[in-house]
């Protein structure tokens, strides 16, 4: 998610488009759909794809992304076995039989071109349809010599139907094959007519988890030749092998197929036994990511699920587990790491986690064969699984986890046979949280699964935003085709829209205005949990509004409220939001602080100053001291970054001043979000970084040979004297408003330790505002004016060891601040004694 995701996310249907950030909202992918979809979502490969990553809804061809908590698309051939059987279809004319008369001459080469249409660019859809060109490629009759394939992944909106239909008959195909997914549906169905106007003899396979539960009516709605259902490596490889030779086509299993007016659905194909005999399209180059434009990829070590979700559209469902040998995924991880750096990759399996013995082994195996942290791993697991030890096998900065907890609601998770202990799920959160604070935490709500209501919601909600996990996500469900609701929807009161996505509507517990009172209610907890002070001033507070018996939902309104100052909030939202896609509310992700005009970021910092106050000022007033200097100093922050983007300051900062370059660089400590104004110094050798939110880190930027350190700060104490982590030998060091946010009792320490990493006659320049200490202690401060807040700079840089070069001056006035410099210099001998390591590399946040 290299979005700079924020903190916690709320991901709600309409609320938000998805991308990637504290709190978010999303209709974009169903519950169904989004365990496999990481994120901004991760989403599963797309349709025609061999059993692939897992999709939540789970159908045909290779697995796909969205699954209804299901698993890969191709699996669904683990069900019963059922017999062929006959579907009229209308004929077109002048068109060629799917089958052997009028096909092919034997021997002719098949040009094959497989496409998958991808929701957006977090997650290529290149696995499943690799999977397919492997396997056809090592079967006799369907080799490259007989049978080219050609793979292309397009992001839906990015193009025109009539340019992807273009860029697709360029290679002059003979078969098109698309991933059909419930996002992609309607762009398929643009396409089809397209391409036959242009080539009246081409020849269409779909595959897909949405085509799975109903393939001969797909054969009819999209005008297709063939249906490829359930885990689809072997029927493809075979329906290449027989339009090849010119044999008819349509008793393959696992293959619903046209002859003439009658369309032949066959019997689910068995699932590959062993795994490992389908050929690794890392390991043969089919998949090379300097290729394709997507941020991440997919892989899996299993196939199968032993679960039934009711809102998993996966025919699988309780399928015998297979698995792809230890060594092959090692070898992949290799051929993955060589080519590429900072990708993320979707762990597609049902849950890595759920035997406890394997995990561990592919998790050292993950770390063993990308020792560097170069990849980065998504996992969707049930925390309930999670012991001790595997808890600190996750400690890597690049571990994304999303566990399913979709609701507390004893009624909810009974109706969608969601068998688990919330209890076991929260303690496997607090393991990850104690053993493994590098890695990051999320949490997946359902919103209107049948048997919840909206206080059950609420209550789902709040338990899960004291959790503290670091990201949360709410999906509206899907009652997608071939689901145990989609079957047994009289039974819960279903409504939902006949139209892909299929959103539920109401159920007989969760009428349609609770939905919309729920959607309200994640408006107000994204607005709080996207804004980093406002998160971390209620999350400090929350033990004291529980006395109250205020929980955090109702904590967010009331902070809301008083934000919008006596305006509807929904209004003023909506406001801010303006131009958004529809579907898509709060971007969490791609929705970030810097997206809010800074003095409304002021203005709504001030109203949850007073309303902390209000809350706190008779019942801790230490602590609604700590709250209301911690949201001043987020203000402070607000108008830095304003600042700091303007023209004086940013010429200042990145100024060379006509000196030349010291030989040991400048060590240069500002805010994480400010680090691009400033590396445009010739000199930069390191970089030591603040933040006020764990996402401004992400493992990509913590693994540049430049980052030496990275810190986050928050509401409650927490160390900063640590300059042994980054280094000596640096000739300059530029602290960027950073000097106001050391603890009081922690600046001298600090600039000691700091000066003692730097060899003699080194320069400290100093660029601050000096509006007052970071309030990390938790005790009061008195006020203090700037005289005295500058005089005590000059007694800690003094009691430090430094020598004040030049008076301080104002270098800018920007946003009606006084902008100081001081500039100092260490003595002529570096002090010996506890001098810092000389490591240079390896930023680690904390």
């Amino acid at each position: 998610m290299g979005r700079g995701l924020l903190a916690r996310r709320v991901l709600a249907d309409l609320l938000l488009p998805a991308g990637s950030g504290a709190v978010r909202l999303a209709e974009a992918a169903p519950a169904p759909l989004r365990a496999r979809l990481p994120p901004a979502h991760p989403r599963r490969h797309a349709g025609l794809e061999p059993a692939g990553p897992r999709s939540r809804s789970r159908t045909a061809f290779p697995r796909g992304r969205g699954r209804g908590r299901g698993r890969g698309a191709l699996r669904l051939g683990l069900g019963a076995r059922r017999p062929s059987r006959a579907v009229d279809v209308p004929q077109r004319g002048g068109l060629v039989p799917a089958g052997g008369e009028g096909g092919m001459k034997p021997g002719r080469l098949l040009r094959t071109s497989l496409v998958a249409l991808s929701p957006d660019n977090a997650y290529g859809g290149m696995l499943p349809l690799g999977y397919l060109k492997a396997y056809a490629g090592s079967r006799p009759g369907s080799g490259p010599e007989r049978c080219p394939i050609t793979i292309q992944e397009h992001v839906l909106g990015a193009r025109p139907a009539a340019a992807i239909a273009e860029s697709i008959l360029e290679g002059k195909p003979d078969l098109v094959g698309f991933s059909c997914y419930f996002w992609n549906a309607g762009t398929i169905g643009e396409l089809v007519p397209l391409l036959r106007a242009a080539s009246p003899r081409l020849r269409v396979v779909l595959g897909g988890p949405e085509v799975s539960a109903d393939p001969g009516r797909w054969l009819t709605s999209h005008d297709a030749d063939f249906v490829v259902f359930g885990e689809g490596e072997a029927a493809f490889a075979e329906l290449l092998r027989r339009l090849c030779a010119g044999l008819p086509a349509q008793d393959i299993l696992g293959l619903a197929a046209r002859g003439g007016s009658r369309a032949a659905v066959n019997a689910p194909r068995p699932p590959i036994a062993e795994l490992d005999s389908i050929p690794s399209p890392y390991l043969q180059g089919i998949i090379r990511f300097a290729d394709f434009a997507f941020d991440g990829g997919v892989i899996e070590t299993t196939r199968g699920c032993p679960f039934s979700c009711a809102f998993c559209a996966w025919l699988g469902t309780r399928g015998r587990m297979r698995y792809f040998s230890e060594a092959r995924v090692r070898a992949e991880i290799r051929a993955i790491a060589a080519q590429t750096r900072g990708t993320r990759l979707f762990v597609a399996d049902a849950d890595l986690f759920m035997n406890r013995t394997r995990a561990k082994a592919i998790l050292k195996a993950f770390h063993e064969e990308d020792p560097g942290g170069v990849l980065q791993f998504h996992f969707e697991t049930n925390y309930g699984y999670m012991d001790a030890e595997l808890a600190r096998l996750c400690n890597r900065s690049g571990f994304l986890f999303r566990g399913a907890l979709e609701s507390t609601t004893p009624e909810a998770l009974r109706a969608a046979n969601r068998v688990f202990s919330v209890e076991r799920f929260g303690a496997g959160i607090r393991l990850l949280q104690r053993h493994a604070p590098l890695c990051t935490v999320g949490v997946e709500l359902m919103l209107g699964m049948p048997g919840d209501t909206l206080d059950g919601f609420r209550r789902s909600l709040d338990w899960t935003l004291r959790t503290a996990a670091d990201e949360v996500y709410v999906y509206r469900l899907a009652v997608l085709p071939g689901t145990t609701y989609h079957r047994e929807s009289a039974r819960h009161g279903l409504r939902w829209d006949p139209e892909p996505p299929h959103w539920v509507l109401a159920t007989a517990t969760f009428s349609e205005a609770d939905l919309l009172e729920a959607r309200k209610l994640l408006q107000r907890v994204a607005f709080v949990f996207n804004l980093w002070a406002l998160r971390a001033v209620l999350e400090g507070m929350q033990g004291r509004l529980d006395e109250a018996g205020t929980g955090p939902t109702e904590a967010c309104r009331e902070l809301t409220d008083a934000v919008a100052a006596g305006r509807p909030f929904e209004r003023g939202f909506a406001e801010w939001n303006r131009g958004r896609s529809e579907g898509v509310f709060l971007p969490s992700g791609n929705w970030n602080t810097d997206e809010l005009p800074v003095p409304r970021r002021i203005a709504a910092l001030k109203a949850a100053r007073r309303w902390a106050l209000s809350r706190l000022k008779e019942r801790d007033p230490v602590l609604a001291g700590a709250a209301a200097r911690f949201l001043d100093a987020a203000a402070g922050r607000a108008r830095w970054e304003a600042a700091s983007r303007g023209t004086e300051i940013a010429e200042f900062l990145n100024q060379d001043r006509g000196e030349p370059l010291p030989p040991g660089g400048t060590l240069l400590l500002c805010w994480a979000r400010d680090r691009e104004l400033l590396v445009r110094r010739r000199d930069v050798q390191g970089l030591v970084l603040l933040s006020e939110d764990k996402h401004d880190l992400d493992p990509g930027l913590l693994r540049s040979p430049l980052v030496k350190d990275a810190v986050r700060v928050g509401l409650r104490p927490r160390s900063l004297v640590r300059p042994e982590r980054w280094g000596q030998g640096y000739s300059r060091i530029l602290a960027a408003n950073i000097y106001s946010y050391l603890p009081g009792q922690e600046a001298v320490p600090w600039l000691a330790v700091l000066r003692r990493a730097c060899p003699a006659g080194a320069r400290l320049m100093i660029l601050d505002s000096l509006q007052g200490r970071y309030p990390l202690e938790v005790a009061a401060e008195p006020e203090r004016t700037r005289r005295e807040r500058l005089a005590g700079l000059r007694k800690d840089l003094l009691s430090a060891g430094w020598t004040i070069r030049t008076a301080p001056r104002t270098v800018s006035r920007a946003g009606g601040i006084p902008w100081t410099l001081v500039e100092c210099r260490g003595p002529g001998a570096a002090v010996p004694g506890a001098a810092p390591s000389s490591s240079r590399g390896g930023g680690r946040a904390s």
